[in-house]
């Protein structure tokens, strides 16, 4: 029976050995009778012997702090938890080695095997070194925090400069209609010409300026968020095209749209300007507008298909990139940020935008939003 014991025990041991975390094994007691060497690498103990020998185990060669550098009371610790018949799991604390003044960060747990009468016969700990992992997690933590202070300070720049540039943008076309307007017969052909452009430059500029101002008000911000119903957002995008709509004899299909939780006014100008492209690169047939969605993988996948002049492959991703154009200005009027806002926006609400298009046959553009839970 000893020597089937002494087996089990041999084998148990070999077991622990080899498993890549630090394990060791205590007695009801809180004495160490089992554990493998990534265990007693981790103690700075120079053998295994001087651990079982020991009558201090539970305070030498330790010293543990909490993560705020506070000492850990000794019936925190994990051993006299586990001894009251508690299991620990993933108990985070800084340990001190008294021996090599070393500090760590260790994560224990443990089991508890428990003899015929359901009292704790031996305690199993499983310790992982965290040290590293806390540390990229510190660091991955500090650069988002200044990632989120820099992009708040970007966008308040260019809030504030984009708003403060419209005044002499204004400026420049009103003298130069003035100029236009009162020397007109004195000036020449040429120089009429020369008002022209800088009048027309002065125009794009000003769609630029409120292009950026628009992208830049579109922040991190959720407290506008609420329930919205998408055919009220769809109803009001297509009142402020119905101008274009009618001068493109243009048509716009729509199922019955679900809601979702977002903000209204920016899911408004989403449908807007996804069908203002639509119907703006339309080919030589009447411009025509499918909206449909889908429920999929705890998604509302919403689609806006056209019969337009499509997109090549290869410029799939740069027609999101803002101020970007595939297009002469002259031929396709714009700013080149339309689709900019649009990927922000989705983006935004948690969501993605993507496209699938063929030449000369048209574009479907897809955005994914999250469902709105009961």
């Amino acid at each position: 029976m000893n020597d089937s014991l002494n087996f089990e025990r041999s084998k148990l041991a070999e077991i622990i050995e080899n498993i890549p975390l630090a394990v060791s094994v205590s007695d009801n007691k809180g004495q160490f009778v089992l554990m493998n060497t990534n265990c007693l690498k981790l103690s700075g103990v120079d053998s295994k012997e001087d651990i079982y020998n020991s009558e201090k185990v539970l305070t030498d060669p330790f010293e543990l702090l909490y993560l705020d550098g506070k000492p850990v009371p000794l019936e925190d610790w994990p051993i006299s938890r586990a001894l009251r018949g508690e299991l620990v799991k993933d108990f985070e604390v800084i340990v001190h080695n008294k021996t090599n003044h070393l500090e760590r960060i260790l994560s224990y747990s443990t089991a508890l095997i428990k003899n015929e009468f359901n009292q704790v016969a031996e305690i199993i700990f499983v310790t992982q070194d965290i040290t590293e992992r806390k540390q990229i997690e510190e660091k991955l933590l500090n650069t988002m925090r200044e990632l989120e202070r820099s992009n708040k300070e970007l966008e308040q720049f260019a809030y504030i400069a984009s708003h403060d540039l419209q005044s002499p943008v204004r400026q420049i076309r009103n003298f130069s209609q003035l100029l236009e307007n009162k020397y007109k017969d004195r000036l020449g052909g040429e120089a009429n010409e020369y008002l022209k452009y800088i009048n027309s430059s002065a125009i794009r500029m000003s769609e630029l300026i409120h292009g950026l101002l628009e992208f830049s008000r579109i922040t991190s911000n959720t407290e506008d968020f609420s329930l919205v119903d998408c055919n009220y957002a769809l109803s009001s995008a297509l009142l402020s095209l119905d101008l274009i709509i009618k001068e493109n004899n243009a048509s716009v299909e729509c199922t019955e749209l679900p809601k979702v939780y977002g903000n209204s006014v920016l899911l408004t100008q989403l449908f807007q300007n996804l069908i203002h492209n639509a119907i703006k690169f339309k080919s030589s047939e009447l411009p025509v507008v499918k909206i449909n969605y889908e429920k999929k993988d705890g998604e509302i996948i919403f689609s806006v298909t056209d019969n337009g002049i499509g997109i090549q492959k290869e410029y799939y991703e740069k027609i999101f990139v803002i101020f970007q154009r595939l297009h002469d200005k002259q031929e396709y009027p714009g700013t080149g940020i339309g689709l900019a806002i649009c990927k922000r926006i989705v983006e935004f609400h948690g969501g993605s935008i993507w496209l699938d298009s063929e030449v000369n046959k048209g574009t479907t553009f897809y955005f994914s939003l999250p469902v709105v839970k009961n």
